[in-house]
């Protein structure tokens, strides 16, 4: 192709882009109509589920030449030691898409009220079906978020009261498999 050809190319995927994004709001509203929870009940069950640290949360970067990206924690002068709070607005930001934020699952240094593993190298899928029959069999319930990439997975574990964070380290391997004697 020539180069005029790619930039049509380009301004046709654009606006293309454009009419799904729009496609995609429409139907998130619709949604979002119908749900029975109000947006209080979601950043609550939210905010009970996942923001263990409620003192400091991280925010998805992407480097201007878009080779680079991961997650920093918000502060207020990039100095590392001032970090924002999380708020219910940063979760409301988070939960429409508008935002991409991470939590940190330790609490008061040393607790921990779930554990997540990431995969995503190309055997997660063989990687997460293996821990989900291990957990099967110790009667443990996995939950799976499919990475915003699709190129990997999150698999969450929600304790129902604080573990110590050695404790929790501990119990999973590096590979990912639980070790003997998980509770």
């Amino acid at each position: 192709m020539h180069q005029d050809q790619l930039y049509q190319r380009l301004t046709y995927l654009e606006k293309e882009r454009a009419a799904i994004d729009e496609e995609i709001l429409v139907i998130k509203r619709k949604i979002e109509k119908s749900s029975p929870f109000s947006k209080a009940d979601k950043i609550s069950l939210f905010r009970k589920l996942f923001i263990a640290n409620q003192l400091a949360y991280a925010k998805h970067w992407i480097s201007k030449d878009g080779l680079k990206k991961g997650y920093a924690p918000v502060t207020k002068t990039f100095r590392g030691s001032d970090y924002i709070p999380v708020d219910d607005s940063v979760i409301q930001q988070h939960l429409e898409g508008k935002i991409r934020m991470g939590t940190y699952a330790v609490k008061n240094q040393s607790m921990c009220s779930f554990l997540v593993i990431d995969l995503d190298k190309t055997s997660f899928v063989a990687d997460s079906r293996a821990i989900n029959d291990v957990c099967s069999s110790m009667g443990i319930t996995p939950y799976f978020e499919l990475s915003k990439s699709g190129n990997g997975i999150h698999i969450w574990f929600f304790f129902l009261e604080d573990v110590r964070r050695k404790r929790c380290k501990d119990t999973w391997r590096p590979d990912g498999y639980p070790c003997d004697g998980y509770q």
